[in-house]
C-alpha cells in the first residue's frame, strides 16, 4: 500500500483526473466483483457465505483485492478510510487460512489470523481489537491474549529498529 502512496504522490495529476479515475475504478470493480465496492462493513455478514462457496485461493485474492482497491480509492481521493477495508480483508484473510487448515477450529483461526492481520495493518493493536465484537465471548480469553501478544511484537519490532537505526550511520555522498 505504501508504494501506491509513494506512487500516487510522484504523480502530479490533477483532481478532476484523480476522481475520474476513482470513479471508472469504482464503476468496474462495482460490476465485476460487487462484494468488494462499499468499505467493507455492509459485505461482512457474506464472509460466512463467501467461506462455504469458495477455496483458500479465491479468499485471499478477495482480501488482496479489497486492500488494493480500499487504497486506490483513497490515493484517487474518494472518500473512505482503511479501517472497515482492513477488518474485512482480515477476515477474508482468516477464513482462507481456516480452509487450509482443516483440522482447526474454524472460528479460532479466522480470529487468530484476522486479529494478526489487522493489528499490522493498522499498526495498532487495540484499535484492531475491534474486531472482538464479531467474534463470539467465550474467545474473549483468546482474543485478548492475541491482541495482547501482538501488540507486544510491535513494540519490541519498533525498538529493536530505532535501535539498529541509531547504530547505523547514515549514509554521506562523497564528491571526488
Amino acid at each position: 500500500m505504501t508504494s501506491i502512496r509513494a506512487l500516487s504522490g510522484r504523480i502530479n495529476v490533477p483532481m478532476t483526473v484523480r476522481l475520474l479515475v476513482g470513479g471508472v475504478l469504482v464503476a468496474l470493480v462495482v460490476t465485476v466483483l460487487p462484494v468488494l465496492s462499499t468499505s467493507g462493513q455492509h459485505q461482512i455478514h457474506t464472509i460466512s457465505t463467501l467461506f462455504a462457496s469458495l477455496g483458500a485461493g479465491a479468499l485471499f485474492a478477495l482480501a488482496a483485492g479489497k486492500l488494493l482497491f480500499a487504497q486506490l480509492c483513497i490515493e484517487c481521493r474518494w472518500t473512505g478510510g482503511d479501517i472497515f477495508p482492513i477488518m474485512f480483508a482480515a477476515l477474508l484473510h482468516g477464513c482462507a487460512l481456516a480452509k487450509l487448515l482443516p483440522g482447526c477450529q474454524p472460528v479460532v483461526v479466522v480470529m487468530t489470523v484476522a486479529f494478526c492481520t489487522a493489528i499490522v495493518l493498522v499498526g495498532n493493536a487495540p484499535l484492531a481489537g475491534i474486531l472482538m465484537a464479531f467474534f463470539p465471548t467465550r474467545l474473549l480469553p483468546l482474543e485478548l491474549v492475541v491482541t495482547l501478544l501482538a501488540w507486544g511484537a510491535m513494540r519490541a519490532t519498533t525498538a529493536v529498529s530505532a535501535a539498529v537505526k541509531r547504530r547505523i550511520p547514515a549514509k554521506t555522498s562523497a564528491r571526488s
